[in-house]
């Protein structure tokens, strides 16, 4: 698209320009875009004045504007704007930098830094006290022992502990501390002390050497991470034959409990025995009398993931298939249920349907990217000596959510692990991808070093999977109701009213009236009308005919009337016979009473009253000439229409709104029961029967609307 726009050379204008494009798809999300041009025309030259002008014009205009304007002007014209800068910034910077630093600063920095730090710290140490231990013991701790005892105490301790001294050895020896002393002091303390102290303290605890380290990772067997599996994409009919589906058995869902669009269309279940929670064998053959095969993976929590696949690998399932339950505790396998199931890739097939007690996990086509929704995880534990030392792995535990832990130490080859040496730890789970849900995994490690104390590690995994919903709405047909049984049609087929006022070969047998509750016109035409009060909305109506043999007026038919409703006049004197075309109408209510006179049909002359006219409170709206109601026309038709919605997702979701639209008329299918909720492959259908007519060109817009939520608060809608 462009468009043409006019730009100004002559003052300065910002112009932003922006377009946008937002578009809808069919998966209702949509998409936009949007783009943005900034551009502007500088002039040369400012169109008012830089500053404030002066009080007085100068004698002569100058040769080219100064800087700033002056204090007075000047006797004639400077060839160059003033030397001496104005208040405002200059426009270029100021001379380079001065090599060292001012007494205060300077409104600018210096070219270079200034050459020396400020508060910073000094170039050495403190003579303070340092942070780590003296590389040398300090000097021995106290003096050299004294050769004999001192007269008294000395400042430091001896290098063992004495009682006080005495200045020559006592004649006999004291009780305590030795039974019997020496004769003459020791000439050196004993217990001397070391010469040095002892190593100094490692900067790490004592158990350094002994360091596990544990890494998981998780990926499925393609190598793809677990993190970076999506959700699938739900529908199965590819378009393509399909050459595998996968089902897990859901005890006790009879064919009654099926929730897929293929069993809407043609029910292929049959129960033969209850399928209850017993280890069940599935046997499958095709249309075309093959046998299928099927293979059987332990997916755990008692449950079995059953891989339906053509006999010859690279060719397609048959165009169907029928899948046999059978129990596997009886001898012989005794049958519990079979399914036909349509595999030809066309017909509506998808992830997480029930085909009675089958329900499907994954469907892949010829050519086509697989959609599985069980799939399996490998999780992979590194489990590495970090440290210094030979170190003896003594646990390794894993626990699944909330599973009790499971011993994996088994699996650590080699044990112990030298300095840099690895073990690891596998695990295989399966993890559903299209239903909510998380799943955590947790694994530990603890080992003794040769010398030290005990280490660990722990590490885990996180998935959390909250898939948004996915409803359809299957159909929306709409249905004529007067059509035979034995041959339906839609509204697109009804036919109009060619001939649009009343014409019979003989006479009509029935006349049709609608009641509308309006006033007798000011000016009738062609009838009289004479009112009284303000009419209700039911009543009761009487016709009478004013052409008898006698020439008086004579009542033929009565009955009650509601706003809205068709009134059937016929002559209940003689069944299907023609109706009075001179007719006197009184219509009564609690309110009013409105009287029609004189109202000539002419159905039988070929020249009748027309179609949708109105007189007074009745508008006439159909006939019928033949007996037994043949050959009988009507402005309106009821048809019916019918809405279908699915939830072809793979979570359950709850509908909050389910409705329908007729040119503007809304009605609740759901009746005031929201939410609903809906399974995977669940349906849920709405009708409404509405008039239409045949006489009035009238445009009919129907639409259906759905809005479900789920339990990832995405929600959806169709």
């Amino acid at each position: 698209g462009e468009q043409t726009e006019e730009v100004s050379r002559c003052v300065e204008v910002i112009y932003t320009v922006s377009s946008i494009v937002e578009a809808n798809d069919t998966s209702s999300k949509g998409c936009e875009d949007e783009l943005e041009l900034v551009f502007n025309i500088l002039p040369p030259f400012t169109l008012t004045p830089s500053a404030e002008p002066s009080s007085a014009p100068t004698g002569s205009p100058t040769a080219s504007p100064t800087a700033s304007p002056t204090a007075s002007p000047t006797a004639s014209p400077t060839g160059s704007p003033t030397a001496s800068p104005s208040s405002s910034p200059t426009f270029e910077p100021t001379a380079s930098p001065t090599s060292s630093p001012t007494a205060s600063p300077t409104s600018s920095p210096t070219g270079s830094p200034t050459s020396s730090p400020t508060a910073s710290p000094t170039a050495s140490p403190t003579s303070g006290p340092t942070a780590s231990p003296t590389s040398s013991p300090t000097s021995s701790p106290s003096a050299s022992p004294t050769s004999a005892p001192t007269a008294s105490p000395t400042g430091s301790p001896t290098a063992s502990p004495t009682r006080s001294p005495t200045a020559s050895p006592t004649a006999s020896p004291t009780a305590s501390p030795s039974a019997s002393p020496t004769t003459n002091p020791t000439a050196s303390p004993t217990a001397s002390p070391t010469t040095a102290p002892s190593a100094l303290p490692s900067a790490e605890p004592s158990n350094f050497a002994c360091e596990v380290a544990v890494k998981v990772t998780c990926e499925t067997d393609d190598g793809i991470s677990c993190n970076d599996i999506p959700t699938p994409n739900s529908t199965c009919a590819f378009g393509v034959p399909l050459d595998g589906l996968q089902f897990t058995y859901i005890p006790g869902n009879t064919c009654e409990k099926s929730r897929n669009q293929q069993y809407e269309v043609d029910p292929s279940c049959e129960d033969i025995a209850p399928v209850g929670d017993t280890p069940v064998v599935l046997e499958c053959s095709g249309s075309n009398g093959d046998d299928m095969v099927v293979l059987v993976t332990d997916i755990g929590s008692g449950q079995s993931l059953f891989t339906v696949q053509p006999p010859t690998p690279g060719t397609s399932l048959p165009p169907s298939i029928n899948c046999t339950i059978l129990s596997n505790a009886t001898s012989p396998p005794e049958e519990l249920q079979w399914n036909v199931i349509d595999t030809s890739g066309d017909a509506e097939l998808d992830l997480k349907e029930a085909y009675g007690a089958l329900q499907l996990e994954s469907c892949s086509g010829l050519g086509v990217e697989d959609k599985v929704c069980v799939e399996q995880l490998v999780l992979e534990t590194l489990l590495r000596n970090v440290g210094a030392d030979t170190m003896n792995v003594t646990l390794v535990e894993s626990r699944i959510n909330y599973d009790p832990p499971s011993d994996q130490l088994d699996q650590v080859v080699p044990n112990p692990l030298e300095p840099g040496d690895n073990a690891t730890v596998v695990e295989v789970v399966y993890f559903d991808f299209c239903e909510t849900g998380s799943f955590s995994y947790v694994i530990r490690a603890d080992a003794n070093p040769p010398d030290g104390e005990m280490c660990e590690d722990e590490d885990g995994y996180n998935i959390t999977i909250a898939p948004a919903c996915s409803v359809d709405l299957t159909n929306l047909t709409c249905s004529d109701l007067s059509a035979p049984a034995d041959d339906p049609r839609n509204c697109s087929e009804i036919p109009p009213i060619e001939i649009p006022q009343c014409e019979c070969t003989e006479c009509a047998r029935e006349l049709i009236f609608r009641y509308t509750q309006a006033p007798c016109p000011l000016m009738p035409s062609g009838y009289g009308c004479e009112q009284q009060g303000d009419l209700a909305p039911t009543g009761t109506l009487t016709v009478n005919s004013s052409s008898t043999s006698s020439g008086g007026s004579e009542t033929f038919f009565t009955t009650d009337v509601s706003l809205g409703a068709d009134i059937v006049i016929v002559d209940t004197r003689e069944v299907d016979e023609c109706v009075p075309e001179d007719l006197d109408i009184t219509i009564a209510t609690a309110t009013g009473i409105q009287v029609i006179t004189n109202l000539d049909t002419n159905c039988g002359t070929g020249n009748g009253i027309d179609l949708t006219t109105e007189f007074g409170s009745l508008q006439f709206t159909g006939y019928t000439c033949d007996r037994n109601g043949e050959n009988s026309t009507n402005c309106f038709s009821d048809v019916l229409l019918e809405t279908c919605a699915e939830n072809d997702g793979t979570i359950d979701l709850f509908i909050d709104l389910f409705e329908l639209d007729v040119i503007g008329d809304t009605t609740d299918l759901l009746n005031g029961t929201a939410p609903l909720t809906l399974e995977p492959g669940q349906v849920v259908c709405g009708e409404q029967t509405e008039e239409v007519s045949r006489c009035v060109e009238v445009i009919y817009t129907v639409s259906s609307i759905v809005e479900a939520n789920d339990t990832s608060s995405k929600g959806c809608e169709d």
